[in-house]
Formats: structure tokens, sequence, C-alpha cells
């Protein structure tokens, strides 16, 4: 065997050439055989890359910020910190081997993965710690908020780094089934027939920056959810990031209502796109409309539309409305009438006039066009891949506890968990994997990798391989975990 010369790059740029040197029996050896097992006394873990993420999260400040907002969970100083307990429950959300919390038994008999932590052994905490820790969280506003706080806050610093000309928000609910667990508060059936818990959430840019978690029962528009939490999130995005953003938020059906419709127009200054509900009378009137005033739009599919202005007879105002029937599949294939899909979308762009041309000098485009709404319409597709990344994110859809504030406040940590896995790939991985990854695909490249601690000149020394280390430029990874600036401050 010859010797093997790897190049890897210094963190202040150029280039360094590291050679291994084979000695003693490896010069010689021609069998790949393996001839027995033993142990070994050594700190080896197999998912080395977890130091790398949590090195970055107690960076950003959220873990103590949430020692403050929480220490009065704990009424003495004895036993594990506040801090320690969520450093080690979002570790063990991110890793994601196993949702169970039996594992945390398990881990604490490992004092490799106490040294991967940055702590002691004994600071370990057991599966009976946590769930005496979860017991003492109630289903409280003021607990609550501090999790919703913490997304939207870090959903502002992602804006102020990449200075959007306009916000487009996008707004759904998200089925969690726990058909099979049983004894769940507020597991309740649910529109897809399974009992469950349905949160509602908002998404920009495939993250979750704000939720609400709610019964199965609780359907897409309940009580006034929708407006308050938007409401929250249009007030952070003018304090934090800019008072004259255009703003515009993309529903479903669902979401359809003259309440909802009236309040982002009158109230909040914001743009809408959301998809109708198609009545008899609609389908009638656009059957009506000579053939001459529909035009086509080329995207994936090919949708023959028709612009008009609507008013329901529960409506106060007429709406822009954009009638869409399909013409044809992804495969060009030509698509009857009878087996045709169709949709209505409402919208205000292009109505409240001052709106409209604040949204126009930002996009620098004539946004009276339907085509720009069509296309953003079509792309609200994107807030279900989103739903689909978290339910991948957490492996399961059973939540681990009985009560419904337990659970709420499991689902908030697994939300913000994933928005830091998220938020870690853009910041410090965005040349080693791609930013849309599943979080399946991001654990097993950037996290599930083979490492040894070794104690060196009073120094903790994370070692693993070169092929490793070169792949993922760990050296270039370590230097911006340790000076990135993804502060997350209060807005």
């Amino acid at each position: 065997m010859k010797n093997k010369t790897y190049i890897t790059k210094h963190p202040k740029g150029g280039e360094i050439n590291k050679e291994i040197k084979l000695t003693g029996q490896a010069k010689n050896r021609t069998a790949q055989l393996i001839n027995t097992v033993e142990s070994s006394d050594e700190h080896l873990t197999s998912r080395a890359g977890l130091a790398l993420i949590m090195n970055y999260i107690e960076r950003t400040g959220i873990l103590s910020r949430l020692n403050h907002k929480f220490k009065h969970l704990k009424g003495s100083t004895k036993g594990t910190t506040v801090e320690a307990f969520f450093k080690q429950v979002i570790a063990y959300m991110i890793d994601g081997s196993k949702l169970d919390l039996v594992v945390f038994d398990e881990l604490k008999k490992d004092p490799s993965y106490a040294t991967l932590l940055e702590t002691l052994p004994e600071d370990l905490i057991s599966s009976h710690q946590v769930k005496r820790l979860f017991r003492k969280f109630s289903n409280s506003s003021r607990q609550i908020n501090v999790f919703r706080d913490l997304q939207s806050d870090i959903f502002i610093s992602h804006l102020r780094d990449e200075k959007p000309d306009v916000v487009i928000i996008g707004v759904d609910t998200m089925v969690m089934d726990n058909d099979n667990a049983l004894l769940r508060e507020g597991c309740s059936p649910t529109y897809k027939k399974k009992k469950g818990f349905q949160p509602l959430e908002f998404y920009w840019n495939d993250i979750i920056i704000d939720a609400i978690f709610r019964e199965g029962k609780c359907h897409s528009n309940h009580g006034d959810d929708v407006k308050k939490a938007v409401n929250r999130i249009v007030k952070k995005i003018r304090k934090g990031y800019s008072k004259s953003v255009p703003i515009i938020i993309k529903m479903d059906s669902a979401f359809m209502s003259n309440e909802n419709f009236s309040y982002f127009e009158n109230e909040l200054g914001i743009l809408y796109i959301s998809a109708g509900k198609m009545y008899p009378s609609i389908k009638e009137y656009i059957g009506e409309l000579p053939a001459n005033n529909r035009h086509e739009y080329h995207g994936t599919h090919v949708w023959e539309y028709v612009e008009f202005g609507n008013r329901l007879e529960s409506w106060d105002t007429f709406r822009r409305a954009i009638y869409l029937q399909q013409k044809s599949n992804s495969t060009g294939q030509f698509v009857l009438d009878f087996a045709s899909s169709d949709r209505i979308i409402y919208t205000n762009i292009g109505i409240q006039s001052e709106l409209s041309a604040n949204l126009s000098q930002a996009l620098k485009r004539d946004i009276s066009d339907p085509e720009y709404i069509i296309k953003e319409y079509h792309d609200r597709a994107r807030d279900e891949l989103c739903n689909r990344a978290f339910k991948d994110f957490a492996t399961r859809e059973n939540l681990p506890f009985k009560g419904f504030a337990q659970n709420q406040v499991f689902y908030y940590l697994l939300t913000l968990s994933h928005i830091l896995l998220q938020s870690y790939v853009k910041d410090i991985c965005y040349d080693v994997i791609e930013m849309r990854s599943y979080p399946t695909t991001i654990r097993r490249r950037i996290i599930d990798f083979a490492g040894k601690f070794v104690f060196h000149a009073r120094k903790l020394v994370l070692k693993v391989s070169y092929s490793t280390f070169n792949r993922l430029k760990l050296n270039l990874l370590w230097e911006r975990c340790r000076t990135h600036n993804r502060v997350i401050l209060y807005v």
C-alpha cells in the first residue's frame, strides 16, 4: 500500500497537504479480514457532527434565553439546570435516532455522549428527569409565547440577513396522526378521519415561523386564531425588519372568509392570495362568459384562466377573482373538460392602489398581470413540503405524553429544533449540503459520522477520518460555528 496525500483548506485560505504514512503491519496488510471483536475504553461516537451543531446553537443565545424564561421551573439549585435540560432535549431531537424518551437512559450510560455535549457524565438527564420537568409546564399563554417568540425572532433574523423586497408568508394546518396513541388529552378526530392534533402553522422560505398547537377537531379557520397570529407576525416584521415592506399571505380555501379578507385589507394593510370555494353560481357565470375572454398560463401544466370581479352574498364588497381550468398535464397530454380540475383565486393585489403600488415598485414589474398571481398561488404547494420535512425530522407523529400541555411543549421544542437545524445548514453548511434537503439526508451526511475524543496537551480534540474531514470541510465548518453572527435578539 502506498502513502496517500489528502488536501484540506486552511480557514484563512490556502491549502495544506497532509500525508498519511503507513507503518508496521499496515504496510504489508493484503487481506482485510476481521478476526475478532473487542471493546475499547476510548471515547468514540457515531454522531460526531452533533458537536458542531450544538456549538452553533449555544452561540445563538437561545439556550440562555430559555434558561432565563423558565428558571422558575427549578425549585432549588440541586440537580440538572434548566439550560442543561433544554440543551439535551434539543440535541436528542436533532439527533433523531429514536423519539422514545427511554433513549435518555441509554445516552446517560455513554460517557462519549457527555463529551459530545461538553458536559459531565453525571449531568446527563434520565428519562424520569425529562418527564418530571415536562410535567411542570402548563397550558398558559405566558409559557407558550416564549416558544412562539423564539420562532418568530429567528424568522426576523433571517429577514435581516436576506433583506427580501417582499415578504411572502404561507399558512396551513398540519395533521399529526395520533390514532394509535391511547389516552391523549386533546387528541380528537381530524378532517383526515384520524384522531390526532392539528396545529396551525405559518411558513416562510421552507421554515416554520410561527405555530399554534391545537386539538385535532379545530378546523383551519377555527375562532380568530388566524387573525391573531397574522397580526402577531405583521407586528414583528414591522418592528424588527421594515415598516413598509409589502407582505403577502397565501392561503387555501379553508381560510377563505370575508372576515379574514376585510381584516387583512383594512386593519393590517397587507396583501393576500387565497384559494376559493367553487360554488355552483360561479360555475354558471363562468360558463356564460365568451370564449375570447380566456387566456392560457403555461407552468408545469397548461391552465386556461379568466379574470373577473366577484362578490358572494355574505360579502360587502367586490373582490378580484381568477378562475383556472386545467387544459393539459405535465406530460403535455390534453385533459378533457369532465376530467380537468378547476380553481378560483381571490386576491386584493391590483385592487388596493397604495398597497399594490408598493408591491409593484418592490418587484419592479406590473403586478396587475394575472400570471404573477397564478404563479404565486401555485408556489403555495411548497408549504406542504415544509410539513413533510417536519414529519421527517420528528420521525413519528405520535407524541409521548398523556397531558395536552406536555405534548404542546414537546411539539414546540420539535419545531424549534427543526428550525435550528435548518439555520445551521444555511449559516454553516451552505457549500456542503443543499438547503432544501430533508432532515434524514442532513443527519446522514453531516451528523452521523464516526469520531474519537482525544485529550492532548490539555486540549480536547475531536478526531475523524481524513476522508470525512475533507468531504465535509470540517475545519471550515468548525471555524464558522465559532465565528457566526446568528444571535437571536428580542423583537
